[in-house]
C-alpha cells in the first residue's frame, strides 16, 4: 500500500497569509491558499491549494485540507482532522423567514461550526454554522461525500454519515450510529446511540437507541420488510378481494329474496337455530318452506356458516348453499304434514 504524500514545510509565493495569522511549525501552505486575519493553525498542517481559511478560525495540529476546502469565520477544527476536496465548514445555515409581502428575509447566521478531533469530512460535504449557538461534529465521526449537516445539528462520536445524507436543522445523532446513503432527517429530532438507518430512509420522528430503521416514514426494519413483502402482493390481493365480492353479492341477494318468501313460522325457527349455531360455533343446516305467489310450496335446504354482528343481526354468510326441492303443490304439502 503506497504511503500518503508528504509535503515540505513552506508557504507558496502565491499564498496570501495575513500578518496577524499564527501558523504552527512544519506547516505547508500551497499555491493560492488564503489565510485571513487572526487565524490560528497548529503544527504540521497541510493546506494543499486554493484553500480558504476565514478570519478568527482556530485549527489544531495535523490538519489536512485538500484543494478548494473552506473553513469559515470563527469556526473551530480539532486535531488530526482531514477535509477532502471542496468540503465547507461553517457555511451559512439555511435560515429564511417569509415577510408580509411574500419575500424571504435572510436571518443572520451568528453561530459557529465545531469539528472535533479525528474527524474526516469528504468531498463537497457541508457542515453549516448555527443561527445561534453551534453545529458540532464530535470526535471520530466520518462524513461522506455530498452530506449536509444542517445548522445547529449534533453528530455523535464515531458516527458514520454516508453519501448524500441530509440532516435538517437541530437534528441530534448519537454516538456510533450509521446513517446509510441518502437518509434524510426532518430536523428537530433525536436519533439514539448505536442506531442504524438503512439507505434512502426518511426520518420524521425520534429514533430510539440501538434500533434499525428503514423506509419512509422510517419504521423498525422488520416491520418495513413485512410491509414491502405485503406491498408486492397487493395486485394479487386486490384481484382476490374483487372475486370474493362478486361471489358474495349473488348469495346475499338470493338470501334476501328467500327471506321475503319463507313461511313465517320457519323464519322464527330458523333465526333461533341461526343463533344457536353461531353461539356453539358449529355448521348450520335447516329446511324452510317458501311459498311462491302461485301457491306452490318449495322446500329449501340452507347450510353454511353464518356471522352475526354485536346486536345478533346476520351480517355475512360463508359456504352457503340453498337447494330447492322442486315444485310441490300446497295441497300436497298439507297432506304431507297430516
Amino acid at each position: 500500500m503506497p504511503k500518503p504524500p508528504k509535503y515540505a514545510p513552506s508557504v507558496h509565493p502565491t499564498a496570501v497569509v495575513a500578518a496577524s495569522a499564527r501558523i504552527g511549525a512544519g506547516a505547508h501552505v500551497g499555491p493560492y491558499c488564503f489565510v485571513d486575519e487572526r487565524v490560528t493553525i497548529g503544527r504540521n498542517a497541510v493546506l494543499h491549494s486554493f484553500v480558504s481559511i476565514y478570519r478568527d478560525a482556530r485549527i489544531g495540529d495535523d490538519f489536512f485540507a485538500h484543494s478548494h476546502v473552506v473553513v469559515r469565520e470563527r469556526c473551530q477544527i480539532g486535531n488530526r482532522v482531514t477535509l477532502q476536496n471542496g468540503a465547507v465548514v461553517g457555511g451559512d445555515g439555511f435560515g429564511f423567514a417569509r415577510q408580509a409581502d411574500g419575500r424571504w428575509f435572510k436571518m443572520r447566521q451568528a453561530g459557529v461550526a465545531v469539528v472535533e478531533d479525528d474527524v474526516e469530512i469528504q468531498a463537497n460535504a457541508c457542515v453549516d454554522r448555527a443561527t445561534i449557538g453551534e453545529t458540532r461534529v464530535r470526535r471520530g465521526a466520518k462524513v461522506d461525500d455530498l452530506v449536509l449537516v444542517g445548522h445547529a445539528c449534533q453528530v455523535g462520536e464515531d458516527t458514520l454519515l454516508c453519501g448524500q445524507v441530509g440532516l435538517a436543522g437541530s437534528t441530534k445523532v448519537g454516538s456510533k450510529c450509521i446513517l446509510a446513503g441518502q437518509v434524510g432527517a426532518a430536523g428537530h429530532l433525536e436519533i439514539g446511540d448505536g442506531t442504524v438507518i438503512t439507505s434512502q430512509s426518511g426520518v420524521p420522528n425520534d429514533v430510539p437507541a440501538g434500533a434499525v430503521y428503514s423506509g419512509y416514514p422510517a419504521v423498525e426494519n422488520k416491520q418495513w420488510l413485512k410491509s414491502v413483502a405485503a406491498a408486492n402482493r397487493l395486485p394479487e390481493m386486490q384481484k382476490k378481494v374483487r372475486e370474493l365480492e362478486e361471489a358474495v353479492e349473488p348469495v346475499e341477494s338470493s338470501y334476501e329474496a328467500f327471506r321475503r318468501r319463507v313461511h313465517p313460522d320457519d323464519i322464527e325457527r330458523g333465526d333461533r337455530e341461526f343463533r344457536e349455531a353461531v353461539r356453539e360455533q358449529r355448521f348450520y343446516e335447516t329446511e324452510y318452506r317458501a311459498i311462491w305467489p302461485n301457491g306452490e310450496v318449495h322446500w329449501l335446504q340452507a347450510r353454511g356458516t353464518f356471522v352475526f354482528d354485536a346486536k345478533g343481526n346476520l351480517v355475512r354468510m360463508f359456504g352457503v348453499t340453498l337447494d330447492f326441492d322442486r315444485v310441490k303443490q300446497a295441497e300436497q304439502h298439507r297432506d304431507h304434514e297430516r
